[in-house]
């Protein structure tokens, strides 16, 4: 039994620890949008109508961002752009927005809504360099 609450402890602590890091991240690291530029996001969500998707986008310079998703039917107006701590990506002629909260450097978590879909979650993971 003492060993299973020393496991429970020093798990509570370390995810104590996550969140005071998290907090410094974000604020301290948030502030400039470079650390976003040319980098690659895989995304994914899943919807109650259209079920399990998965996407890449890419993040540009000023705001360009590249969509490789075939459900984009105007990818070649695609925009991103870091308010604050949100990260927000823009698609089809800005009906659908995705915005998210920057956990990390590797992770978003958000919702994303459109006037065809309504409002989903979804996450997006970083490719590695």
């Amino acid at each position: 039994m003492t060993r299973i609450a020393t496991i429970i402890c020093v798990l509570l602590c370390i995810s104590c620890g996550c969140k005071q890091s998290h907090i410094a991240y974000t604020s301290a690291h948030v502030s400039s949008n470079s650390w976003l530029e040319h980098t690659v996001w895989k995304i994914t969500y899943t919807h109650k109508e259209w079920g399990k998707r998965t996407f890449e986008v890419y993040l540009g310079e000023q705001g360009k961002l590249a969509c490789f998703n075939p459900f984009d039917t105007t990818p070649y107006n695609d925009e991103w752009e870091l308010r604050n701590d949100k990260i927000i990506l823009y698609f089809n002629n800005r009906d659908a927005v995705y915005e998210a909260l920057v956990f990390d450097d590797e992770v978003l978590v958000g919702t994303a809504h459109s006037y065809v879909g309504g409002t989903w979650d979804w996450f997006a993971m970083r490719y590695k360099k």
